[in-house]
């Protein structure tokens, strides 16, 4: 996938525009989304992991109230 962003980058640049700070924006826009766009699927495959993750108490607490033999 950084091997695709960084080609789409490189294709950007081969547009021609007459103004060096619009090539900018605009290369500057595709590789804050594409950055983004990385960032955010690696937090989604790893949700338990880092600082603002997600605990599994709620999940065992749940787990714990369902599975309560009732007879």
């Amino acid at each position: 996938m950084v091997i695709g962003a960084a080609g789409n980058l490189a294709l950007l640049w081969l547009f021609s525009l007459d103004r060096l700070s619009l090539h900018l924006l605009l290369s500057g826009a595709l590789a804050l989304f594409v950055g983004l766009l990385l960032f955010f699927i690696a937090a989604m495959d790893y949700p338990f992991r880092g600082k603002e993750s997600i605990s599994a108490d709620a999940f065992s607490l749940v787990r714990d109230r369902l599975m309560v033999d009732t007879r």
